[in-house]
Formats: structure tokens, sequence, C-alpha cells
């Protein structure tokens, strides 16, 4: 039997914060990629069992929040 520990909730979260990141074309080359390096990192845990699905959603919103506030401030000014 397959198992796995993305519940859907879980790679909702991870897809939504890879779009935002997606959307970050106006930072640096460096800063995306540490940002890739985050939610590279964060989904390595999820499938290593060392972030329970309250601990990787909350590593997932974090980041799209900080993405989409990022984004939204650089469409407005």
């Amino acid at each position: 039997m397959l198992t796995t520990l993305w519940t859907r909730s879980v790679l909702a979260a991870r897809l939504a914060a890879d779009t935002q990141l997606g959307r970050a074309t106006h930072l640096p080359a460096a800063e995306r990629a540490r940002l890739h390096l985050e939610l590279l990192n964060a989904s390595s845990d999820v499938d290593a069992g060392r972030l329970d699905e309250p601990e990787a959603l909350a590593a997932f919103d974090s980041l799209r929040d900080r993405l989409v506030e990022q984004n939204e401030a650089v469409t407005a000014g």
C-alpha cells in the first residue's frame, strides 16, 4: 500500500507558495534562489516526516504570504 505524508491542504499550500514565487520576477536572482530553497527544504521536510500537517501549512503559508505582500507592493508602486 502506498502512503504519503502529503495531504490535499498541504499540497494546495505548497502549490500556492510556488505560484507566488513564480510571479516574483521582480526579485533579484539570489533572493529568488533563497526562497526557492526554502520551498524545497520545506517540501523535503514533509517527505521525510520532519513536518506534520500544521507545521507544513505554516511553512508554506508563511512563504506565500511574504511573496504576496512583496508582489502587491511592486504592482501598487
